[in-house]
C-alpha cells in the first residue's frame, strides 16, 4: 500500500513575504513653491489597505501633505517613496473637471463598463443628481464645472477616482462640500464600500469619523510637530480632537 511519509519530513513553510509599505515618508518636509515648509520631519509608512486620516487646524498643512503623498508636490527635504507599479488617484479640494460630459469626466479615458459605472455612481451618491439633469450624465460639466454645484463637482471627481481602480486613493476633504446625510453615505459606500480593499488617505475636518473602527491611523498636524497613532492612542496622549478648527 502507499506509504505515509513521516510527519517530521513535511516541508517547512516559507516565511511570509515582508509587507512593504505602498507609500513611505522618511523625515519628509513639504512646501508649496516659494513658501515655507508647513509639514516637517514626518516619517510614515502607508500599508496596503490602510485607511489613514489626516487632521489638523486650517493652515496646518493637510492639503500640502496630501499633495506630497499624491506625488503632485516633491518633498523639499527627506523622501517620499512609492512602491513600483502602485497607481494613485488624487481628488484635490478644488476638483478638476474637463469640458466634457459627466460620464466622460468619470471614465477619464477608461472603457465604459456598465455595472462598474452604475456601482460607482451609486456609491458617490450621484444618481439623484443625474436624474435631476435633463441630459443626465450626458450633461456637459461646463468650463471648469461651472454648471454644477461644488458638492456635485467633488462627487464627480470622487467617482473618477473610484472608477479608476487605482491602488492608493488620496482624498482631500471630500466630505466637506456635502450635507451630513450625503457625507455618511460617502463614508459607508465609498471609503468603507467601493474602496474598502484599497489604501485610502483622507484629509478631513469631520472629526466624527475619527473614532470609527475602519480608521487604521490618524495623523494630527500641529505647530509643535505631527503625531501619529490610533484614535485611542492619541486620546490617551491628550490630543483634543474637538478643538481642531
Amino acid at each position: 500500500g502507499p506509504t505515509t511519509a513521516p510527519a517530521h519530513s513535511s516541508p517547512i513553510p516559507a516565511p511570509a513575504p515582508a509587507i512593504r509599505p505602498l507609500v513611505e515618508l522618511h523625515s519628509a518636509a513639504f512646501a508649496w513653491p516659494g513658501g515655507l515648509p508647513v509639514v516637517q520631519g514626518l516619517s510614515l509608512p502607508v500599508d496596503e489597505g490602510d485607511l489613514l486620516v489626516i487632521v489638523g487646524d486650517t493652515g496646518a498643512g493637510k492639503s500640502t501633505l496630501l499633495a506630497g503623498l499624491a506625488g503632485a508636490l516633491p518633498p523639499c527635504a527627506g523622501t517620499c517613496l512609492l512602491q513600483e507599479g502602485v497607481r494613485r488617484a488624487y481628488v484635490p479640494q478644488r476638483p478638476w473637471l474637463q469640458h466634457l460630459s459627466i460620464q466622460r469626466n468619470i471614465l477619464f479615458g477608461m472603457r465604459f463598463q456598465e455595472a462598474r459605472y452604475r456601482a460607482t455612481v451609486q456609491a458617490c451618491a450621484l444618481d439623484a443628481d443625474l436624474r435631476a439633469l435633463a441630459a443626465g450624465d450626458a450633461t456637459c460639466a461646463g468650463e471648469q464645472g461651472v454648471q454644477l454645484s461644488g458638492g456635485q463637482q467633488q462627487r464627480i471627481a470622487l467617482a473618477r477616482a473610484v472608477y479608476s481602480d487605482a491602488d492608493v486613493h488620496l482624498l482631500d476633504d471630500v466630505l466637506s462640500a456635502v450635507d451630513a446625510h450625503t457625507g455618511a453615505h460617502l463614508w459607508q459606500h465609498v471609503l468603507c464600500g467601493a474602496l474598502r480593499t484599497k489604501t485610502r488617505i483622507l484629509c478631513t475636518h469631520q472629526v466624527q469619523y475619527l473614532s470609527r473602527p475602519e480608521v487604521t491611523r490618524i495623523v494630527v498636524l500641529r505647530g509643535e510637530g505631527p503625531v501619529i497613532g490610533t484614535y485611542q492612542e492619541l486620546v490617551q496622549q491628550g490630543v483634543n480632537f474637538g478643538s481642531l478648527q
